[in-house]
């Protein structure tokens, strides 16, 4: 049983615990191709396959869009959707925290309008 003697409520203005997990992140796939190189800078469409290991074991298709200026500099935007699990040990300790997170009414009014 966990020992919830640590376990604090977040209150307002106060910082939520955070905590790291570790993990290795293996590109599978990589792919880039022109999006759109009619004007500069040029655009080009980025796609990534990412595989992680450790605290955090799952995969991530990543899809960006890059910006390539003329002076060989770039800027990059990306979206990903990670699918997997995080280790329950590292979970555990911060399960208080989120359980009270996840109760409060504005979060839970955010779901429900959003229909999840």
């Amino acid at each position: 049983m966990n020992d919830s003697s640590s376990a604090r409520p977040i209150r307002q203005g106060q910082a939520p615990v955070r905590a790291t997990a570790k993990a290795r992140i293996t590109v599978r796939t990589s792919e880039a191709e022109p999006y759109d190189q009619t004007a500069s800078p040029a655009l080009v469409e980025v796609r990534l396959t990412e595989t992680f290991t450790g605290d955090i074991e799952g995969e991530s298709p990543v899809r960006a869009l890059q910006v390539l200026h003329d002076d060989k500099s770039a800027c990059l935007v990306s979206l990903q959707r990670f699918r997997g699990k995080l280790d329950r040990a590292y979970l555990e300790p911060m399960l208080p925290q989120l359980s009270v997170a996840l109760a409060r009414q504005d979060i839970l009014d955010i779901y429900r309008a959003e229909g999840l």
